[in-house]
């Protein structure tokens, strides 16, 4: 990351040099963190902005460059007064807007009065040396970066146009470099390899954090995404990138390098990165940074959604609304807000689509199918037991571009709110409890961008069963294998055949009360549907993979595939299916797992259908879920649980309407109940 910051100090035209030695130790400047100052930054940033374009528009940023520098020059010098040094660095690192592109951020600084060159003025002597000490510190650290460009360049002309004699005695010597030689082409590129700095900080962490991974398939997927993904971003991306480490500290380490990059990203590689991070073998600091990304990445900053919220005036009369979100997720945002509607008054909160994200979607298409082709041809990742990547894609965009449509979204929030809004009983360490599951009502309007809902109180899952760990220790596995239960019926079983495609965590809102425990399932930009049809055939083959029953697999799978896009025929794959299930029957070791069979099935050239793939994600992430709740039970596990409160219901869709013979349901659930019996058995041995 060097790279950057070895020319820094000629970019910083601004550096100002105020008079005064240093007279004692303050604390070491380095704790702090190396930062440039707001003018530095700024110029560092029209340099980046100029990188890649035209002569002409090159010239024009310039030109807005020397503009905004002249008007800074021509303002008096101000004197600002700091209690302490946190307030100095604050200050002195200015407010920077952090839109979603750096050229938005330029502009709006732009509109602003120009800031003017400013000393600082402690009311302590102890913390004035400190602000002296750090001042000088940067200085020598950013003059030590850029050595071997440090020759004098002639003064611009526009020193000429300010006059330097109407600068302030106590501002000698002020650096200021020339801006043609600043804006050349020359330096720009040099800037813009920063990108190849923070592409190779990813690489090494990928390679650190997932040493200890034991599937191979995922840590070839994760480092071949990560170490490919930063190389492939755009111009644009790659400045905002730049630009959001130019606001940070400049020694950061390799992670917390990464960490900015990764809340930088774009939406479909964010999402890979969250299912990534419930990989129990991935590193604990590598996970951490995953994890956030399930509800704190990159926020709008609050003159975008000042502008989106003055837009929406005819839509909803706000009587206040909270500058800072509660929440901030790859595609939106939430804010807290008070609405009056007929007269009452509402506490509710607000989503909105990030601007510039489904710009950044079509760019990680572009990317991740790049990388999908390089995966595909990795003869490591093929043997590790992988899919091809690329036909599954499509279908993975469209799950992500659902989530674009506001008006959808509210659609199934509303239908999601009639499959889950129930009351449950669950049993936690020995006590019985009321279980409220409860879905935000919904306040939108038609003709708007906005999305507003109930606000409702609570923690995250995991902070609120941390809370009540020492009591209520089983709290969070309790409350997901029942809702994974109550999920997986209404998927199978309900009259809807509605899911929620993303459970994760982040979206389990909990309040424990003596009364009840109330669980708010929240965002709906990811969801499925299933027909009852389509219900009938996924019970097919769970009878069919319960059973190992090859003929009823293949049938199944088969059912449930793009038939005309089948790259093999039916009676090839019968033959591959008996094949594989002699295979495991000799092994003797036969462990139910629809993710690989399905990753098996594709790889045979059957090619299987939207729905289904949707499905499977769904029940992979729920999955996850039971695990990271350190539950005991799988999805199947619950499967066969349900099956055998609905005996009729299997009977009446699988026996007598997808002619399943009787003797294979039954040696289904035979098989269940050795597996649990076996199961327990483990379990009272562990115990013992």
């Amino acid at each position: 990351m060097g790279q950057l910051f070895r020319y820094v100090w000629v970019i910083a035209v601004l550096i100002v040099s105020v008079g005064g030695r240093l007279q004692a130790y303050a604390e070491a400047p380095e704790k702090t963190g190396l930062y440039l100052s707001f003018e530095q930054r700024l110029l560092t940033s029209y340099v980046l902005l100029a990188h890649g374009t035209s002569p002409e528009e090159r010239e024009l940023i310039h030109q807005r460059a020397k503009k905004y520098i002249l008007e800074v020059l021509k303002q008096p010098v101000q004197t600002v007064k700091v209690k302490n040094f946190a307030e100095f660095l604050e200050h002195f690192r200015g407010e920077w807007p952090n839109t979603h592109k750096l050229s938005l951020d330029m502009e709006l600084i732009e509109k602003n009065p120009a800031r003017p060159l400013t000393v600082y003025e402690a009311s302590s002597p102890r913390v004035q040396r400190q602000i002296e000490r750090y001042k000088s510190w940067q200085s020598e650290q950013l003059s030590t970066m850029v050595a071997e460009l440090s020759e004098k360049t002639p003064v611009s002309s526009m020193m000429a146009e300010v006059g330097a004699e109407k600068l302030p005695a106590e501002l000698s010597p002020l650096v200021i470099r020339d801006l043609e030689h600043i804006f050349s082409q020359k330096m720009g590129e040099m800037l813009f390899k920063s990108m190849d700095a923070l592409a190779e900080s990813a690489r090494k962490v990928s390679q650190s954090g997932l040493k200890d991974q034991k599937d191979q398939m995922v840590k070839i997927f994760l480092e071949s995404l990560l170490t490919m993904y930063f190389n492939g971003l755009g111009d644009s991306s790659k400045k905002l990138m730049v630009s959001s480490f130019l606001g940070s500290n400049l020694l950061a380490s390799e992670m917390q390098k990464f960490e900015l990059m990764v809340q930088n990203a774009g939406i479909s590689f964010q999402k890979f990165l969250q299912i990534m991070g419930r990989q129990q073998d991935v590193r604990p600091e590598l996970r951490e940074v995953f994890q956030v990304l399930e509800d704190a990445i990159r926020k709008v900053p609050w003159i975008q959604v000042r502008e989106l919220i003055e837009k929406e005036r005819h839509n909803y009369n706000f009587t206040y609304f909270e500058r800072e979100p509660l929440g901030v997720g790859s595609a939106a945002q939430v804010h807290r807000a008070k609405l009056l509607l007929e007269g009452q008054s509402y506490d509710v909160v607000v989503r909105f689509l990030k601007p510039g994200v489904e710009e950044r979607a079509l760019e990680d298409e572009r990317i991740l199918r790049d990388v999908a082709r390089t995966l595909d041809k990795n003869p490591d990742f093929r043997k590790a037991g992988a899919p091809l990547l690329e036909p599954l894609l499509p279908d993975v965009f469209r799950l992500v571009r659902r989530e674009f449509d506001i008006k959808q979204t509210e659609a199934d929030q509303a239908l999601g709110a009639k499959v889950y809004n129930q009351t449950l009983w669950i049993e936690v360490d020995g006590y019985k409890h009321q279980l409220q599951v409860h879905v935000p009502k919904l306040y939108s309007q038609k003709k708007s961008n906005l999305m507003v809902q109930e606000m409702v109180i609570g923690k995250k899952l995991d902070k609120e069963a941390a809370i009540y760990k020492d009591i209520m220790p089983s709290l969070k596995k309790e409350i997901v294998e029942h809702m994974t239960r109550l999920w997986l019926r209404e998927v199978l079983f309900g009259e809807e055949g509605f899911y929620h495609a993303d459970l994760h965590p982040g979206n389990f809102m909990l309040q424990v009360s003596d009364a009840m425990i109330y669980l708010y399932l929240l965002d709906y930009g990811m969801v499925g549907q299933i027909s009852k049809e389509y219900q009938k055939k996924v019970l097919v083959l769970g009878v069919g993979l319960q059973a190992l029953d090859a003929d009823l697999i293949a049938r199944a799978y088969w059912q449930i595939s793009r038939v005309e896009e089948n790259t093999i025929s039916y009676e090839r794959f019968v033959q591959a299916v008996e094949q594989r299930v002699q295979q495991l029957q000799s092994e003797g070791n036969y462990k139910l797992n629809l993710e690989k069979w399905s990753v098996w099935v594709m790889d045979q050239g059957v090619r299987l259908s939207s729905e289904f793939i949707d499905l499977n994600r769904g029940m992979v992430i729920a999955d996850k879920l039971l695990a990271d709740s350190k539950s005991s039970k799988n999805i199947f596990h619950i499967l066969n649980e349900l099956a055998q409160d609905h005996p009729l219901t299997i009977y009446q869709r699988v026996v007598q309407e997808e002619k399943v013979p009787l003797k294979t349901v039954l040696q289904a659930g035979l098989r269940a109940y050795q597996k649990k019996k076996a199961s327990q058995a483990r379990l009272c041995e562990h115990v013992l």
